[in-house]
């Protein structure tokens, strides 16, 4: 079965491995192993074996990824962009839950700012961030060099970077993300500290 295509386009970026490991292992410990197993025999074939066979230095298509939330959606029977936000939360959550959530807590904002456009082009096979801070307590991440961004990736990548915030400490963090020709554009604020 198909996904239902999200802003009548399919992400053509490819993530690398490590985080789709994270991805699933987050969807697994969210909504149960059975779930996503079900989920997995959902989706088209080549997506399934490309989730199922990532590895750390692979680099996985957004699409993939895609197709098995939109899957998990119809399995448990909730909202699929929900599901994105809460197993993106988690799984940012996980990979802070030991000694790097102590190196997070110790980093200033500019800093982790700085780092995000490093980790960006890590962690996806095109585009770029461009990070402008706003004062004490907000952001613009605009993403560039990547058209065809859907609502699904905007959203998954703006809970990433919020839940790292609330991980450093900050409360009431909020994103408002829009779609751009040649990416997104995302606002980040936060309650200062």
């Amino acid at each position: 079965m198909d996904a239902p295509r999200d802003e009548q386009t399919e992400e053509r970026t490819r993530l690398s491995g490590a985080m789709v490991t994270n991805l699933l292992e987050a969807m697994a410990e969210r909504f149960g192993a059975d779930a996503l197993a079900r989920a997995m025999e959902r989706i088209p074939e080549h997506s399934g074996r490309e989730l199922s066979e990532a590895m750390p230095i692979s680099m996985v298509p957004i699409a993939s990824c895609e197709h098995l939330l939109h899957a998990l959606a119809e399995e448990t029977g909730r909202d699929v962009h929900r599901i994105n936000r809460e197993v993106n939360r988690h799984a940012t959550a996980r990979t802070f839950s030991t000694l790097w959530r102590l190196v997070l807590k110790l980093t200033s904002e500019d800093r982790l700012f700085s780092e995000a456009q490093r980790y960006f082009a890590r962690a996806y096979d095109q585009g770029r961030l461009v990070v402008e801070r706003d004062g004490r307590a907000g952001a613009s991440l605009r993403v560039r060099d990547r058209p065809g961004m859907t609502r699904l990736a905007r959203e998954g990548f703006a809970e990433g970077v919020c839940e790292l915030l609330r991980l450093k400490g900050r409360r009431d963090v909020r994103a408002e993300t829009s779609p751009h020709p040649d990416g997104a554009d995302v606002h980040i604020t936060w309650r200062p500290s």
